[in-house]
């Protein structure tokens, strides 16, 4: 079923008779997958007319007012609205890490939610990832490493923890080699990741002054941002 199929069959739900509360998450759901963040919005706020007992609405709430309207305040009071109802919501936690860390430059209180999203969910990876990313901001490398390590324990398919421990094992152990391994995995894995092409580029040019390969690289990234 592709999106706008799964919209129309979850409107017919909706406008049945006997449609229920799911039925009207799962319209706002489909709205929400298909970044249609407008009628989404619309709709999740009917949902919370008819409880506002729901963490896992107030979680997508805050979500499209964190990535599409940029309503940092909003989207936190939302996400905090979300653990209240819901102390394991575990990926609310962590957004609300990730605002308080890059919008109110607050990397205690981030850290403290990075933790607490992983005390909820020792394996969730995009807490991990912001958790080594502030380590390495802080210049502790022993915990910044082994975030990374536990994500690649988890999903050794990660191109974004692959990339991320390379720079960590460059930065903090001097082992060039094994940077340049692990950043190179990462655009194996992931041919379209820019960051990943771009610190490989910096690798070539600067460890190996291997100038034509680095230039290949940053060709790369050049072309991925023009698309």
């Amino acid at each position: 079923m592709d999106k706008q199929e799964r919209i129309v069959k979850a409107k017919e739900k909706v406008e049945h008779q006997d449609a229920k509360y799911s039925d009207l998450v799962e319209l706002a759901d489909a709205y929400f997958d298909n970044q249609d963040w407008e009628k989404a919005t619309e709709i999740y706020d009917q949902c919370v007319t008819i409880t506002s007992e729901d963490s896992y609405v107030w979680h997508r709430l805050g979500y499209i007012f964190e990535v599409y309207n940029r309503d940092y305040v909003r989207a936190l009071l939302y996400y905090k609205t979300s653990v209240q109802l819901d102390k394991n919501a575990y990926t609310s936690w962590n957004n609300m890490g990730f605002i308080q860390e890059t919008q109110f430059n607050d990397p205690s209180t981030a850290m403290s939610y990075y933790k607490k999203s992983l005390e909820i969910n020792p394996n969730y990876e995009i807490a991990l990832i912001n958790l080594g990313v502030l380590y390495n901001t802080y210049n502790e490398g022993d915990e910044c490493i082994e975030c990374f390590e536990r994500v690649l324990q988890v999903n050794n398919q990660n191109a974004i923890a692959w990339h991320n421990i390379g720079i960590a094992y460059g930065r903090y152990h001097q082992n060039n080699e094994k940077a340049f391994e692990c950043v190179k995995k990462s655009v194996e894995l992931d041919e379209n990741y820019i960051d990943g092409w771009n610190t490989l580029g910096i690798i070539y040019k600067h460890i190996y002054h291997e100038d034509e390969k680095a230039q290949e690289c940053f060709d790369k990234v050049t072309q991925l941002k023009d698309k």
